[in-house]
């Protein structure tokens, strides 16, 4: 993990099984230069705060589910072939010709971009065809928010 870990400031994180960390300090010479500065440890630790106070881990799981339910939605009303998972806010929405044969669909991905972006709704594609929409909206990511978003996406699938 990296720069949202500090909000901007340098800082990183390590998530692994115990079984793969024990005897790594033992084992492996590592060294880092941002080891234990007192200021990104402090805003690590202030962001760490508000994901806790705010609930934003539990804001995440509810609005991606809500993202996830609507856009699948709004995918079957327009009858666009495509796979719609992720995790709390990280999502994902693979566009393909034919669902049988899972044929790769960039161009449908594009426009859905492109749509999105002159309602003025920022989104990317990724993937080795650039056929997935990938959204990762902010873990602050309000019922308004999902409620305009679910909003211009409709608008844009239903129009393609």
């Amino acid at each position: 993990m990296g720069k949202p870990m500090g909000n901007g400031m340098p800082i990183g994180g390590v998530v692994a099984k115990r079984s793969h960390m024990t005897g790594f300090g033992s084992d492996v010479p590592y060294f880092n230069t941002f080891g234990g500065e007192n200021v990104p440890i402090a805003a690590a630790q202030a962001v760490l705060d508000v994901i806790r106070d705010e609930h934003l881990m539990a804001n995440a799981a509810d609005k991606g589910a809500q993202l996830l339910a609507g856009m699948r939605a709004c995918l079957d009303r327009a009858g666009r072939p495509s796979d719609v998972r992720g995790a709390g806010l990280y999502l994902g929405v693979e566009f393909v010709t034919d669902l049988d044969t899972k044929a790769p669909d960039p161009d449908t991905a594009t426009a859905v971009v492109d749509g999105l972006r002159r309602r003025r709704v920022l989104i990317s594609v990724v993937g080795p065809y650039a056929n997935v929409l990938k959204v990762r909206p902010p873990l602050v990511f309000s019922q308004d928010d999902v409620d305009r978003y679910l909003t211009e996406f409709e608008h844009v699938v239903a129009a393609l």
